[in-house]
Protein backbone atom coordinates (compact mmCIF):
# COMPACT_ATOMS: atom_id res chain seq x y z
CA UNK A 1 0.00 0.00 0.00
CA UNK A 2 1.03 3.11 -1.07
CA UNK A 3 1.94 6.30 2.35
CA UNK A 4 1.59 9.70 2.30
CA UNK A 5 4.94 11.18 3.41
CA UNK A 6 5.46 15.27 3.96
CA UNK A 7 9.44 15.68 2.37
CA UNK A 8 8.69 19.92 2.83
CA UNK A 9 9.48 20.07 6.58
CA UNK A 10 10.54 23.56 8.04
CA UNK A 11 14.21 23.66 9.19
CA UNK A 12 12.84 25.01 12.76
CA UNK A 13 9.81 24.48 14.82
CA UNK A 14 8.63 27.55 17.11
CA UNK A 15 7.20 26.86 20.53
CA UNK A 16 5.67 30.11 22.59
CA UNK A 17 5.42 29.75 26.21
CA UNK A 18 4.09 31.92 28.33
CA UNK A 19 6.62 33.04 31.41
CA UNK A 20 5.09 33.95 34.61
CA UNK A 21 6.13 33.48 38.05
CA UNK A 22 4.08 29.79 37.65
CA UNK A 23 6.02 29.01 35.14
CA UNK A 24 9.08 30.08 34.52
CA UNK A 25 10.84 27.53 36.41
CA UNK A 26 8.83 24.36 34.81
CA UNK A 27 10.21 26.23 30.74
CA UNK A 28 13.64 26.59 32.10
CA UNK A 29 13.81 22.73 33.31
CA UNK A 30 12.48 21.47 30.08
CA UNK A 31 15.22 23.48 27.92
CA UNK A 32 17.53 22.51 30.68
CA UNK A 33 16.60 18.67 30.73
CA UNK A 34 15.83 18.61 27.18
CA UNK A 35 11.86 17.08 27.17
CA UNK A 36 8.67 18.89 26.07
CA UNK A 37 5.20 18.28 28.00
CA UNK A 38 3.01 16.84 25.85
CA UNK A 39 -0.26 17.66 27.82
CA UNK A 40 -4.13 16.78 27.34
CA UNK A 41 -6.71 17.15 24.94
CA UNK A 42 -8.46 19.54 27.31
CA UNK A 43 -5.54 21.67 27.85
CA UNK A 44 -6.03 22.84 23.94
CA UNK A 45 -7.47 26.51 23.49
CA UNK A 46 -9.94 25.46 20.98
CA UNK A 47 -12.87 23.69 22.43
CA UNK A 48 -13.89 22.30 18.80
CA UNK A 49 -10.57 20.49 18.85
CA UNK A 50 -10.87 16.66 18.44
CA UNK A 51 -14.12 16.14 16.66
CA UNK A 52 -14.85 14.00 13.79
CA UNK A 53 -17.85 12.64 11.64
CA UNK A 54 -17.94 8.52 11.41
CA UNK A 55 -18.61 7.67 7.40
CA UNK A 56 -21.64 5.94 6.71
CA UNK A 57 -20.20 2.34 6.57
CA UNK A 58 -18.76 3.16 10.10
CA UNK A 59 -22.00 4.38 11.32
CA UNK A 60 -24.56 1.85 10.38
CA UNK A 61 -21.86 -1.09 11.64
CA UNK A 62 -22.71 -2.75 14.71
CA UNK A 63 -19.53 -1.69 16.14
CA UNK A 64 -19.68 1.84 15.54
CA UNK A 65 -20.39 3.28 19.43
CA UNK A 66 -17.73 1.20 20.48
CA UNK A 67 -15.24 2.64 17.70
CA UNK A 68 -16.50 6.22 18.86
CA UNK A 69 -15.75 5.36 22.89
CA UNK A 70 -12.68 4.01 21.98
CA UNK A 71 -11.56 6.78 19.77
CA UNK A 72 -12.70 9.40 22.48
CA UNK A 73 -10.75 7.34 24.85
CA UNK A 74 -7.82 7.81 23.15
CA UNK A 75 -8.30 11.69 22.08
CA UNK A 76 -8.85 11.48 26.79
CA UNK A 77 -5.02 9.96 26.81
CA UNK A 78 -2.94 11.33 24.29
CA UNK A 79 0.02 13.76 25.31
CA UNK A 80 -0.26 16.81 22.61
CA UNK A 81 2.54 19.45 22.13
CA UNK A 82 1.94 21.95 19.96
CA UNK A 83 4.03 23.90 17.44
CA UNK A 84 4.34 26.54 14.85
CA UNK A 85 6.08 27.15 11.79
CA UNK A 86 6.75 31.11 12.43
CA UNK A 87 8.46 33.17 15.31
CA UNK A 88 7.49 36.23 14.12
CA UNK A 89 3.81 36.26 14.74
CA UNK A 90 2.09 38.90 17.03
CA UNK A 91 -1.49 36.80 17.68
CA UNK A 92 0.85 33.58 18.70
CA UNK A 93 2.98 36.08 20.85
CA UNK A 94 -0.40 37.38 22.15
CA UNK A 95 -2.40 34.25 22.75
CA UNK A 96 0.67 31.67 24.13
CA UNK A 97 3.10 33.79 25.65
CA UNK A 98 1.84 35.89 28.26
CA UNK A 99 0.92 38.91 25.65
CA UNK A 100 4.30 39.33 24.40
CA UNK A 101 6.25 38.99 27.72
CA UNK A 102 6.85 35.33 27.21
CA UNK A 103 9.29 33.10 25.31
CA UNK A 104 9.51 31.66 21.64
CA UNK A 105 11.96 28.94 21.59
CA UNK A 106 13.18 27.43 18.86
CA UNK A 107 13.86 23.72 18.00
CA UNK A 108 16.36 22.06 14.93
CA UNK A 109 13.24 20.11 13.70
CA UNK A 110 15.48 17.03 12.39
CA UNK A 111 17.15 17.29 15.92
CA UNK A 112 13.37 17.16 17.19
CA UNK A 113 12.40 14.03 14.56
CA UNK A 114 15.46 12.13 15.60
CA UNK A 115 15.78 13.11 19.40
CA UNK A 116 11.96 12.06 20.06
CA UNK A 117 11.01 7.94 21.14
CA UNK A 118 9.96 6.39 17.76
CA UNK A 119 6.35 5.77 18.90
CA UNK A 120 6.08 9.77 18.95
CA UNK A 121 4.35 11.35 15.59
CA UNK A 122 5.45 14.75 14.48
CA UNK A 123 1.87 15.93 12.48
CA UNK A 124 1.43 18.80 10.66
CA UNK A 125 -2.26 20.19 10.83
CA UNK A 126 -4.86 20.18 8.46
CA UNK A 127 -6.91 23.69 7.95
CA UNK A 128 -10.94 22.64 6.72
CA UNK A 129 -14.39 23.56 7.86
CA UNK A 130 -15.22 19.95 7.62
CA UNK A 131 -14.33 17.52 10.45
CA UNK A 132 -11.91 14.43 9.55
CA UNK A 133 -14.18 11.75 8.38
CA UNK A 134 -13.45 8.27 10.19
CA UNK A 135 -13.34 5.41 7.81
CA UNK A 136 -14.74 1.52 8.46
CA UNK A 137 -11.12 0.26 8.18
CA UNK A 138 -7.98 -1.32 10.15
CA UNK A 139 -6.59 2.28 11.79
CA UNK A 140 -6.57 1.83 15.86
CA UNK A 141 -8.25 4.12 18.00
CA UNK A 142 -5.07 5.98 18.64
CA UNK A 143 -4.68 6.17 14.62
CA UNK A 144 -7.69 8.04 14.98
CA UNK A 145 -7.61 10.01 17.52
CA UNK A 146 -4.35 11.55 16.12
CA UNK A 147 -6.85 12.03 13.19
CA UNK A 148 -9.09 13.92 14.95
CA UNK A 149 -6.81 15.89 16.76
CA UNK A 150 -5.10 17.13 13.46
CA UNK A 151 -7.82 18.95 12.32
CA UNK A 152 -8.87 22.79 12.98
CA UNK A 153 -11.05 25.16 11.22
CA UNK A 154 -9.71 27.69 9.23
CA UNK A 155 -9.86 30.36 11.66
CA UNK A 156 -6.72 28.44 12.94
CA UNK A 157 -4.94 28.23 10.08
CA UNK A 158 -2.33 31.76 10.60
CA UNK A 159 -0.58 29.46 13.53
CA UNK A 160 0.93 26.97 10.65
CA UNK A 161 1.03 24.40 13.35
CA UNK A 162 2.78 20.93 13.87
CA UNK A 163 1.72 18.75 16.73
CA UNK A 164 3.65 16.11 18.39
CA UNK A 165 1.58 13.16 19.23
CA UNK A 166 2.82 10.84 22.14
CA UNK A 167 0.26 7.91 23.34
CA UNK A 168 0.80 9.13 26.67
CA UNK A 169 0.58 12.47 28.58
CA UNK A 170 3.87 13.88 30.25
CA UNK A 171 7.52 14.36 29.77
CA UNK A 172 8.75 13.23 26.45
CA UNK A 173 12.36 13.38 26.30
CA UNK A 174 13.83 14.46 22.84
Amino acid sequence: MAQIVTYARPSRLFRYRRIDKETIDRELKAIEEGYIFCAGHTTLNDPMEGGHRLSTMLSKGRSSQAVKAKVEQAVGSMGIASFSEIKNHETMWAHYANNFKGICISYRTISLISGLASDIDIVKMNYSEDPPVLLRNSETPEERAKLSLSYKTLRWSQEREWRVFSINQGKQRY
